[in-house]
């Protein structure tokens, strides 16, 4: 099975793609047991599934407060075009701001995890940005792909890439 077609159980027996945090019949967030890649170290893999769910729940100060080191490392990748040209972000604060500049342009964005592996020192990370322009309105659906270091219960660095190969490769990993 691939990892775009993982499926899992909903509190109502039916079947529905995993989306964290927006159960569209009302029950709780699905979290993926398993991605493709293999076996993964269920800690560092459930702590940024946590870190996605808390965002979709509760916004980016809860995360920042709940999931992410206080030196928290960003680098954006294919989103420093919508942020003025910053490729690199470092600390909570400059974080949640950028997240606020981001929300303005977009509104209140969700995230919807397709696919996790455990790599070398870092969890590769394939999620779906689903969103609506405030001003436009016109929607967002764009995927992206993570590299994420998990430091204790605190995600420490956040890569972010356009293409898969290239973020299984920071990770260790290949198809």
């Amino acid at each position: 099975m691939s990892a775009l077609s993982q499926w899992t159980k909903s509190r109502s027996g039916e079947t529905d793609a995993v989306d964290l945090g927006v159960d569209r019949r009302g029950g709780h967030a699905a979290i993926p047991r398993r991605g493709i890649l293999g076996a993964m170290s269920q800690e560092n893999v459930e702590v940024i599934l946590h870190a996605f769910e808390a965002y979709n729940g509760h916004g980016a100060r809860t995360v920042a407060r709940d999931y992410w080191h206080p030196d928290i490392e960003w680098d954006v990748g294919p989103w420093a075009v919508a942020l003025g040209g910053q490729t690199h972000w470092r600390g909570r604060e400059q974080a949640i701001a950028n997240f606020d500049e981001l929300e303005s342009l977009l509104g209140r964005f969700m995230m919807e995890v397709l696919d996790t592996a455990e790599g070398r020192d870092e969890v590769f990370v394939e999620a779906r940005l689903h969103g609506e322009g405030l001003e436009s309105g016109a929607g967002v659906d764009q995927r992206f792909w993570y590299a994420m270091r998990v430091e204790g219960d605190r995600v420490r660095r956040i890569r972010i890439f356009d293409n898969r190969a290239d973020a299984l490769e920071a990770v260790g990993l290949s198809e």
